[in-house]
C-alpha cells in the first residue's frame, strides 16, 4: 500500500500534456487511491479527495464519462464532508467548481439532464460571467428544448392520424375539442421553436465570446 507521500511524488511527476498516461496511472492505481483511510487525519483526508477529484476529471477530460461520473461524485462527497474545511463554502473554491464542472459535463453525456442543469445552474450563479458556464447551462436547456419539442411533434402527428383513422366513428361534437387541443400543439410547438432559435443565438455568441478570450 502506497503511502500519501509517495501518490504525491509520483502525480507530481505526471506528464501535464499526456492525457492517456495520467489515465493510465490513475486506472493502474484506483484501488490503493480509493483504499486511502481519510479518517486518520487531515492529511490524508485531503490526500484522498484531492486524489480522487484529479483522478474524476482526468477520466472526464478524456471523454470516459460513465467511469467518472461516480468518481467525481465521491470527489465532490468528500469536499462537502471536509471536517477540517473552515466556514469558506466549496462552492467558491476554484477547485471544486472544476469538479462540479467535470461533474456537470459527465452527467449530461450520461443523459442525467436534471442533475446537469442544477450543476450547471449553480455554477453560474456563482461565476455569472463564466463563460462556459453559461455556455454549458444553455447547452443542457437547448437539448430538454430538443426533447420537449420532438414530443410535442409526435403527439400533434398521433392525433392527426387517429382522427384519420376513427374518423368515420368518432362522434362530430369531438371536433369542438380535437380543433382547439390541435391549435394549442402546433402554438406550443412554434413557441418552443422560437425558443430553440434564440436560445442557439445565445450559445453562439457565448462560444465564440469564450474563444476570443481564449
Amino acid at each position: 500500500m502506497k503511502s500519501i507521500y509517495e501518490f504525491k511524488k509520483e502525480t507530481d511527476n505526471l506528464p501535464s500534456t499526456d492525457l492517456l498516461k495520467q489515465v493510465e496511472y490513475y486506472r493502474n492505481n484506483s484501488t490503493e487511491i480509493f483504499m486511502i483511510d481519510e479518517s486518520i487525519d487531515q492529511e490524508h483526508y485531503r490526500a484522498k479527495m484531492k486524489l480522487m477529484g484529479d483522478y474524476g476529471m482526468t477520466l472526464s477530460a478524456n471523454s470516459n464519462y460513465s467511469e467518472a461520473y461516480p468518481i467525481l461524485t465521491k470527489a465532490i462527497s468528500l469536499w462537502r464532508t471536509d471536517p477540517y474545511r473552515d466556514e469558506t463554502p466549496p462552492e467558491d473554491i476554484s477547485y471544486f467548481q472544476h469538479l462540479l464542472l467535470h461533474l456537470g459535463v459527465a452527467a449530461f453525456h450520461k443523459k442525467d439532464i436534471k442533475e446537469a442543469r442544477e450543476t450547471f445552474r449553480l455554477l453560474v450563479k456563482k461565476d455569472p460571467t463564466n463563460y462556459k458556464y453559461q455556455n454549458w447551462q444553455i447547452t443542457v436547456s437547448l437539448y430538454r428544448l430538443n426533447i420537449i419539442s420532438r414530443i410535442s411533434g409526435y403527439v400533434f402527428l398521433a392525433l392527426i392520424v387517429l382522427r384519420m383513422l376513427l374518423k368515420s366513428i368518432l362522434p362530430e361534437w369531438l371536433d369542438s375539442f380535437y380543433y382547439p387541443v390541435s391549435a394549442t400543439f402546433v402554438l406550443a410547438y412554434f413557441t418552443i421553436e422560437i425558443v430553440k432559435w434564440r436560445t442557439r443565438s445565445k450559445l453562439e455568441k457565448g462560444r465564440a465570446t469564450s474563444a476570443q478570450e481564449g
